[in-house]
């Protein structure tokens, strides 16, 4: 429990700024794909289709839950190299350890 709250404490920075980032951009993708299926689904609804109107509605519910997943994982990938980074241990495969280093310096 020590060793975890001496963790959070000297990485609580680079989280709260990382997690924000990706929220930031996930939540602006997202607000475009909502405002691109409203389009869509108004336009159905204007076309009187029902068939239209149901896979305009589909669509857009399955392209959010999808950003939303990525965004999910991405958001783990980066706990877990922070953690790693934090802990002292040896970067995972696909990140270079003097990338993270200076991502993680004191500014």
């Amino acid at each position: 429990m020590q060793e975890s709250a001496r963790l959070l404490k000297r990485s609580w920075g680079e989280n709260v700024i990382g997690q924000g980032g990706i929220g930031l951009v996930f939540g602006l993708l997202q607000f475009m794909l909502i405002l691109i299926g409203a389009l869509f689904i108004a336009g159905s609804a204007a076309s009187q289709s029902t068939g239209l109107l149901v896979v305009a509605i589909a669509g857009t519910v399955v392209a959010v839950i999808l950003v939303a997943l990525v965004q999910t994982a991405l958001s783990g990938i980066y706990a877990a190299a922070l953690y790693r980074h934090a802990t002292g241990a040896p970067a995972a495969p696909g990140f270079d350890q003097g990338l993270l280093a200076g991502a993680f310096a004191p500014k």
